[in-house]
């Protein structure tokens, strides 16, 4: 079974063109919100009633696993899911990879185009490999209020 070598939620992945090694911008501890209650708790009634509340953010969460030597060219499946504060599956993502022969390393970069938006509080990303856990970040959906513009 490989062994991960890095998952982080983060803005962004740049992958260099000269070495082909990654570089995370921005790893994330939390997402801020700009707006009050009252904001938030509209775009939540807003939203279809068949579909999850999202925010329009773009990010993405990164891993790189390490192949064992009992590997080989086995396929292999890495499943995260983004749960709610209150324990509930709200995102799940799966790829499957297999190792390249010239490679000891793969790594996986899942892009997001939103982040969902139902409750505040501490969402809790997990990662597994072939159904068996293998971490969890947590990641803090905070809410701010606007600053409003001082007057002379």
């Amino acid at each position: 079974m490989p062994k991960l070598l890095v998952f982080a939620p983060c803005e962004k992945v740049i992958i260099s063109q000269d070495e082909n090694n990654p570089t995370l911008i921005a790893i994330l501890s939390s997402l801020t919100l700009e707006g009050d209650d009252r904001v938030l708790e509209q775009a939540i009634a807003d939203s279809p009633d068949n579909e999850l509340p999202m925010v329009p953010i773009r990010w993405a969460i990164f891993s790189m696993w390490l192949q064992e030597p009992s590997d080989g060219t086995k396929e292999f499946t890495q499943t995260i899911d983004i749960e709610s504060p209150s324990g509930k599956t709200l995102v799940t993502n799966r790829a499957s990879f297999a190792f390249k022969p010239e490679a000891n390393t793969h790594r996986l970069n899942v892009v997001f185009s939103g982040f969902p938006v139902g409750e505040r509080g501490p969402y809790v990303i997990r990662l597994s490999l072939d159904g068996r856990p293998v971490a969890e970040y947590p990641l803090e959906l905070k809410l701010r209020k606007p600053e409003t513009a001082q007057t002379k």
